[in-house]
């Protein structure tokens, strides 16, 4: 009997497994609800990442058609966390825009990424869906969001969903109840966060109005109330739970405004609980004694230490670096960082100029030269540069130093944790450590690999003939200017011949 039993359960696994349904194009995704082999309850999966730049053309501008259209999704979609990219619907006179219309509360929607999208209906309004019911978890979205009514937010417009572990950074505008990641919550929100810019009335970072729990969550958005209303760093009106949450983005407008809550309660109703929160005043433009239950008010220094958040879990739920970062969720989201030496130059280099390639797992926006540790080197007071063309590849130049050189010099340098930063606030993660030893510098050596010849010269001429050759951009113009006539022209190259082997 046990046998039977364990072979029956076995093919229902190898059935659910069987009947999960691949989808690897957008015009795949646009035919759940619309194909009888997409049914709204069926069970999906994405296979990669799907590019919907041509949902800008679809329905005669109206873009992507949000799927069940007037009816609830009730099946899952799993994302695997690959992208939907360049997701377009416009349509400012529909409510239930986004992704899906609507979900039920049999659906589940997880790991799932909509990046760059830009959407905009009337009512009811968010990316991944218009009005949620079910259990989203690990959903991230990107983009602009409008709605010329009520219920807009990042990830959905009206919520009654459990929503875990997931993010926005949008640009959103609405009339009422707008919010960064929800603009109505009925249901918990727990350990997300948004970012970005959220414009309309009863506007909050996470959400709009809320309903339901908010949840070890935070926001760094810029809120900006329109008209008669209020707007929070967190909440615009809260009618029930806020816990171990916090803000520290601009808040802005006239009317109710709260670092953290706009309004606790509302025409005379309950003031409801806003326990062990808090919200940077300075950073939010809002000080309210914290006399009442709309969070309390912290320097940003004090933000920046973990004494500040009291029973907050440290070990399990948040992380931080003191003095450098405000608490951060975990899974620890930092970005990994690696250091290497540039491709071009040799292992033991002689003199400066050096460079060095620091590379991220995702673009960081915050980065300076500043933030390189170089305490171990033997040079003090380094001087460079640091560039990059696409925030994930940083080129750092090291161009001179503050003192006299005693060789042999040692180059040692690394990215400390929360050296840079992510467009959410995260910061890096400590880099390996890499060390370059610098020998005298040799007359005309233009590479640094201890001899003026033939590479040297190579160099020399590239520079002369391609304007845009990288040598001019690694090599400063005193190194390059041989004859010291503030040129650089073929009186430079004769000076190479003369020097050189």
């Amino acid at each position: 009997m046990k046998i039977t039993t364990i072979l029956i359960l076995l093919m229902l696994c190898m059935l659910s497994v069987q009947a999960q349904i691949p989808i690897s194009t957008i015009e795949e995704l646009q035919k759940i609800g619309n194909d009888s082999a997409y049914p709204l309850d069926g069970s999906y999966f994405l296979t990669n990442d799907i590019d919907a730049s041509a949902t800008l053309s679809w329905n005669d501008g109206k873009g992507f058609e949000p799927i069940g259209k007037g009816a609830d999704f009730s099946g899952s979609l799993y994302g695997r966390s690959y992208s939907i990219v360049n997701l377009f619907i416009n349509r400012s006179d529909e409510y239930g825009v986004g992704l899906f219309y609507g979900t039920s509360k049999y659906s589940q929607v997880l790991s799932v990424k909509i990046i760059n999208c830009k959407i905009t209906g009337f009512s009811y309004v968010g990316i991944l869906i218009g009005g949620s019911s079910g259990f989203i978890d690990n959903c991230h979205v990107t983009g602009d969001v409008k709605g010329g009514g009520n219920y807009i937010g990042g990830l959905a417009g009206r919520s009654a969903a459990v929503i875990m572990n997931s993010t926005s950074n949008c640009e959103i505008e609405g009339r009422g109840r707008v919010g960064g990641l929800v603009g109505e919550n009925f249901n918990e929100i727990t350990n997300c966060y948004s970012t970005g810019k959220i414009t309309g009335q009863d506007v909050g970072g996470i959400s709009g109005w809320n309903q339901g729990k908010v949840i070890n969550s935070f926001s760094n958005a810029e809120i900006l109330l329109t008209s008669a209303g209020s707007a929070g760093g967190l909440i615009g009106v809260n009618y029930n739970i806020v816990d171990r949450c916090y803000s520290f983005g601009p808040v802005q407008g006239v009317g109710g405004l709260g670092g953290l809550i706009g309004a606790n309660g509302w025409f005379g109703l309950p003031v409801y609980e806003v326990t062990r929160s808090y919200y940077d005043y300075q950073t939010t433009g809002r000080y309210i004694p914290p006399i009442g239950k709309r969070g309390i008010p912290k320097t940003t220094g004090e933000m920046m230490n973990p004494a500040t958040f009291v029973e907050w879990d440290f070990v399990n739920v948040w992380w931080m670096v003191p003095g450098k970062t405000y608490p951060l969720l975990r899974p620890e989201r930092y970005i990994p960082a690696t250091v290497r030496t540039d491709d071009w130059m040799p292992d033991a280099k002689h003199g400066l100029p050096a460079s060095f390639i620091v590379g991220f797992d995702q673009p960081v926006k915050t980065f300076t030269f500043a933030d390189i540790d170089f305490t171990s080197s033997t040079l003090h007071g380094l001087q460079g540069s640091l560039a990059t063309d696409n925030g994930t590849t940083w080129t750092l130049h090291v161009t001179d130093c503050a003192t006299t050189p005693t060789y042999p010099a040692e180059i040692v340098l690394r990215v400390p944790l929360a050296g840079a930063k992510d467009a959410f606030g995260y910061p890096c993660a400590e880099s390996n450590t890499v060390r370059l030893t610098l020998a005298p510098p040799v007359p005309g050596d233009l590479n640094g690999d201890g001899v003026c010849d033939a590479l040297d010269r190579a160099v020399m001429t590239d520079i002369l003939l391609r304007p845009a050759s990288p040598w001019c951009a690694r090599l400063p113009q005193a190194l390059l200017d041989q004859n010291r006539d503030s040129r650089l022209d073929a009186a430079d190259l004769i000076t190479l011949f003369l020097l050189g082997n």
